[in-house]
């Protein structure tokens, strides 16, 4: 019964200490936390905790950490140690039944567990990522402009 509410809690748990934001490095200044909401080839346009739209030129942008791959892989990792777990051999005797319905139920957990995790996280991992594919590197001089203090919000 405790190996069951544990099975339960730990997707929960991983699912809510992953975070639903990018990290956006910049060439000058310190990275943030925001989402991604669209891009197009010269400029990451980002909502803030305060609600608001930022245009982040594309020579400010170093790398994008897209949120959800972390839960992805753990989802990823559990799915394949639940293939492992059913494809395990089990023993002769008097409880290879008992032992056939033990393996299978923890596959049943890792793979429920592991799909918890990784279609969420794919998910997620995805809606950022295709959010910010339109941005291109930009040659040359960076741009003065910083974020937030220089940033302007978008008007709506």
């Amino acid at each position: 019964m405790i190996a069951r509410r544990l099975a339960l809690a730990v997707p929960c748990l991983l699912a809510t200490a992953c975070s639903t934001t990018a990290t956006i490095h910049r060439n000058r200044g310190p990275a943030f936390e925001a989402t991604v909401t669209r891009s197009e080839p010269d400029a990451l346009y980002v909502r803030a905790d305060d609600g608001r739209e930022y245009r982040v030129p594309a020579g400010e942008v170093r790398d994008v950490d897209h949120p959800g791959n972390v839960l992805a892989l753990l989802g990823g990792i559990s799915l394949g140690a639940a293939a492992l777990v059913a494809a395990a051999p089990t023993g002769d005797g008097v409880d290879r039944d008992q032992q056939q319905q033990g393996k299978l139920f923890a596959a049943g957990v890792y793979g429920v567990l592991g799909l918890a995790l990784f279609v969420p996280g794919l998910a997620i991992w995805l809606r950022s990522h295709d959010a910010a594919s339109s941005l291109r590197p930009a040659a040359g001089e960076l741009p003065p402009e910083t974020y937030p203090a220089d940033a302007l919000p978008l008007a709506r």
